[in-house]
């Protein structure tokens, strides 16, 4: 990796964990190929960390995935084989979201940000300072779709309860 490119990559990465993702994209890099490797942050916060990374594609994978195994589990567990229904939501959920995602996050975002670096060096040939300003917009995290997403989440579930509790209040 070039020094040039190393520029516009930590323009693409942003501010935060620079340093390990450089590291990361380096050795990619110089294999060839995005090597397997484990992210935690993934596997604790994987939806919000896809998302935070602007990984829109993979957080929409996600949720389809997660959407499409439990109507097939549910519709296992409807023509009653219930605890075949729950083991195969329980184990595709882990399976995907708990190692295959974790381990293939690394190389998805190399891709993704080599993707971005490549596309700003075509578009904007010699033009270094405009390569990073562009790379700066669309790649680093998203902070505030971060904090959206956290705030839904507490009102989803501090709402939750009296929001049922009035909805049972006024079916009886």
């Amino acid at each position: 990796m070039t020094d040039d490119d190393q520029a516009l990559f930590a323009a693409a990465i942003g501010t935060r964990n620079t340093g390990y993702y450089m590291n990361y994209f380096e050795r990619a890099d110089n294999r060839g190929y995005a090597p397997i490797s484990w992210n935690w942050p993934v596997l604790f916060f994987g939806l919000f960390w896809l998302l935070y990374r602007r990984q829109y594609t993979w957080a929409g994978i996600s949720v389809l995935f997660s959407m499409s195994l439990g109507l097939l589990a549910g519709g296992i567990a409807g023509a009653g084989y219930e605890q075949i229904g729950n083991w195969l939501y329980s184990a595709g959920l882990i399976a995907f979201l708990g190692v295959y995602l974790p381990l293939h996050a690394n190389g998805i975002y190399y891709r993704w940000c080599r993707t971005i670096v490549d596309t700003a060096k075509q578009q904007l040939p010699g033009q270094r300072e405009h390569q990073l300003d562009r790379l700066a917009t669309m790649g680093g995290p998203n902070r505030p779709l971060l904090l959206a997403m956290v705030i839904i989440l507490l009102l989803t579930m501090s709402l939750g309860g009296p929001l049922q509790q009035l909805a049972t209040q006024g079916a009886g």
